[in-house]
């Protein structure tokens, strides 16, 4: 079976810059070519990209990010065939210490050499962005009120897949999340990998953002979004009191006032980020005083691995003790997809 090429462009945060960037490069996906050959990987261009500085071709880029870690390093392969629309070209980059990013401009993307790249590559949380034009790249809304969503800090925004692995989990509201989406979910338990695909690898534009998208808006930052940003900025996250014996910040709901999504993924961040000095935060509880209120939030709650109390005739109530949502169908395209590769 022909194999359609596809521009792959991914991203990688990790802890340890040198072994990711080794693996990748040793991976030989940014050298390339289309029609299966390979070019010299010893002869990259090279640039410090921080310092606007060519890097002379001999250099070892492994052993110049030892020397420079906080190098924007960039390296770039061409050739001088044609090899049609779009012009081919490989290229690998750093950024702040943390971020690996490569693309490949024709390249033959399958799920099962997604998944290994995901499985063999250290990183904490990996993006596949878009695959073709057609996306709504840029930070504006498209003519249907669709923008761009993804997890930022240098990553593409996102295309085909996401994934966390390991102590990238920690950048989710809760782990409970990636099970209740639009999306397909591949886990690893023996890498503790979790792969989120948005749409069929096969899918074009404009199909391929019609399966995606909503996908995009809840595993993206966004008000809706349950991973948290690093951002510390808070809006309307205000909590009213602190149980120190507990750790748990609690947010006094009145009435019926609504608890956005915006609010709750701020409490899960304040979690997340221990924004407070002397004042850790293991929980954010929600304390309504008014039952009903909290009842018609606690799901969105528990989605987020919040506390949900409420006030009641015979005192407080946790409303999610033995709490349990089923998740709920996957779209369409994701059994086609399951049927036709085996992968899960």
């Amino acid at each position: 079976m022909t194999i359609a090429l596809r521009s792959l462009r991914c991203t990688f945060s990790t802890a340890d810059i040198h072994a990711t960037f080794q693996h990748l490069l040793s991976a030989r996906i940014t050298n390339r070519l289309p029609d299966g050959s390979y070019l010299d990987l010893d002869h990259p261009a090279i640039c410090d990209v921080g310092y606007h500085a060519p890097v002379p071709s001999s250099t070892d880029p492994l052993q110049w990010l030892r020397e420079h870690p906080d190098a924007r390093l960039h390296l770039s392969w061409k050739s001088d065939q044609d090899w049609g629309t779009p012009r081919w070209y490989g290229h690998m980059s750093t950024s702040r210490g943390r971020l690996v990013k490569l693309s490949n401009k024709q390249y033959p993307v399958t799920l099962a050499g997604v998944l290994d790249l995901f499985r063999q590559t250290p990183f904490e949380l990996g993006v596949v962005g878009p695959m073709d034009s057609g996306w709504p790249w840029d930070q504006r809304d498209d003519s249907r009120g669709r923008r761009s969503y993804g997890f930022s800090e240098g990553h593409w925004p996102h295309g085909l897949a996401c994934a966390f692995k390991g102590a990238g989990h920690d950048r989710l509201a809760h782990r409970r999340w990636l099970e209740h989406g639009p999306w397909r979910l591949i886990r690893d338990e023996a890498r503790d990998l979790s792969v989120v695909q948005f749409h069929a690898v096969d899918a074009r534009p404009p199909l391929c953002v019609e399966q995606a998208w909503e996908g995009h808006k809840r595993m993206g930052l966004s008000e809706e979004g349950g991973v948290v940003s690093v951002v510390p900025r808070f809006s309307l996250f205000k909590p009213t009191l602190y149980d120190r014996s507990s750790r748990t910040s609690i947010v006094m709901v009145h009435d019926d006032r609504p608890v956005p999504p915006l609010e709750m993924i701020e409490a899960a961040k304040a979690r997340f980020l221990q924004p407070y000095l002397d004042t850790p935060i293991d929980q954010v509880r929600f304390l309504f005083l008014r039952e009903s209120n909290a009842r018609r939030h606690m799901h969105e709650l528990w989605l987020r691995g919040l506390s949900c109390h409420a006030i009641t005739a015979t005192g407080e109530v946790d409303l999610l003790e033995g709490y349990h949502a089923d998740p709920p169908p996957p779209p369409d395209w994701v059994k086609a997809e399951q049927d036709r590769d085996g992968l899960g």
